[in-house]
């Protein structure tokens, strides 16, 4: 099926420029690659192991407001215990 598709003249001057950089491609497979990128659903459990936030997350981590909502309950409560861990630290040194 083939469809028409209004590019702007800025668009296209670059799209030639990257296609004379990658003569294997044609503007067809530019942009169905870009919408593949576009259009393929987020997962951003990588990156959010990435970041060290959390160990094993959900596939729908970044829309998931229940999984949201419970790994911040986790890191606040992380950090209470953590500021706990420091003040009695500090009394034993003291004491």
């Amino acid at each position: 099926m083939k469809r028409t598709l209004y590019i702007p003249d800025e668009l296209w001057t670059q799209l030639d420029q990257y296609l004379k950089d990658h003569p294997e491609q044609n503007p067809s497979s530019v942009v169905q690659a870009a919408l593949a990128e576009k259009l393929r659903p987020k997962n951003g459990s990588k990156l959010l192991s990435l970041a060290g936030i959390v160990e094993n997350a959900p596939t729908d981590a970044s829309v998931n407001e229940d999984y949201l909502m419970a790994a911040e309950a986790k890191e606040q409560s992380q950090a209470l215990e953590s500021t706990d861990a420091s003040v009695n630290e500090d009394y034993l040194i003291q004491g």
